[in-house]
């Protein structure tokens, strides 16, 4: 098996050709590997990351996530961080109940497809 010593050694050419996600991803772990670990499978890298599957909100959870608010003068000017649109006095946006950050529905609802985490501040909004 494959060791980061071994790959290090590697000619920038022939490591190109070895290198695989499961590298990628012990490399990228910042130096926690001894040089003499073996890289892991991909199966490795699977169950290394089965308590950490990433996930959106469903929509029965937005309850618990967000709470709909109008956007006051204090709003007004500031834009969405995920859209980019500026905030409309009157509009309804989505307030997150973790960290208090402010999104347009729509922009946010699209986040939420994938993530369960604050755009901004990366706060996991269900917990």
């Amino acid at each position: 098996m494959l060791t980061m010593r071994d790959f290090e050694a590697m000619p920038f050419e022939a490591a190109q050709q070895r290198v695989s996600a499961p590298m990628i991803v012990q490399f990228s772990l910042g130096g926690a590997m001894r040089p003499e670990t073996p890289l892991g499978s991909y199966e490795d890298l699977l169950r290394l990351d089965e308590n950490n599957v990433k996930r959106g909100v469903k929509p029965q959870e937005w309850p618990k996530a967000v709470r709909e608010i109008k956007a006051k003068r204090k709003h007004v000017g500031d834009a969405d961080p995920i859209t980019q649109e500026d905030f409309v006095k009157g509009e309804i946006l989505v307030e997150l109940r973790k960290c208090g950050h402010v999104f347009k529905p729509v922009g946010l609802k699209k986040w939420f497809k994938k993530e369960h985490l604050c755009p901004v501040c990366r706060a996991d909004v269900l917990e």
